[in-house]
């Protein structure tokens, strides 16, 4: 039979992931899952928390999360035992986590690659390219992820810009 809140969201907590990978399209509130109990008149759609400070991705329902932010100011904590994110309407989006992960990580590589653009043949050995490749990557995972470590990629990443335009 049909779990109810409690049960689901222990569950998720717990690492039983059965809801959370099978039914990754229910709210971690009510349970609804949209593509099964909708009509014209109760659509539902998910959406997915992203905040940049915690890596939360749980799904609420517009109804759940108005019914939340009615009850506990504009913000609440995210209901899935052992998550600490807050929810807020600002950092709320329809798509899965995955697709807003892959987008962020898409815009950051954009940003580190128009800085980080020096030429293999620019690099003494094949090891100094090797470790200037890492770095690319950590400045990207950095900004994706979010945090403190972003605040000091992005520092990285203006402090490399302007070293770039002095040697131009």
């Amino acid at each position: 039979g049909r779990r109810g809140p409690t049960a689901r969201t222990a569950a998720m907590a717990t690492g039983n992931a059965s809801d959370s990978d099978d039914e990754p399209d229910r709210c971690v509130v009510c349970g609804v899952d949209p593509t099964r109990k909708s009509s014209n008149l109760t659509k539902r759609t998910l959406l997915t928390n992203v905040t940049k400070e915690h890596r939360c991705g749980h799904r609420f329902c517009q109804a759940c999360v108005g019914r939340g932010v009615e009850a506990k100011g504009a913000q609440f904590a995210c209901p899935v035992e052992g998550c600490e994110a807050t929810v807020r309407r600002a950092t709320l989006d329809p798509r899965p986590l995955d697709e807003v992960e892959v987008s962020r990580d898409a815009a950051a590589r954009r940003r580190v690659m128009a800085v980080y653009n020096r030429d293999p043949s620019s690099f003494d050995t094949r090891r100094a390219y090797d470790d200037y490749l890492e770095a690319v990557e950590t400045t990207v995972h950095a900004l994706t992820s979010g945090g403190a470590t972003a605040d000091a990629a992005e520092r990285e990443l203006k402090d490399i810009a302007s070293k770039n335009a002095e040697s131009v």
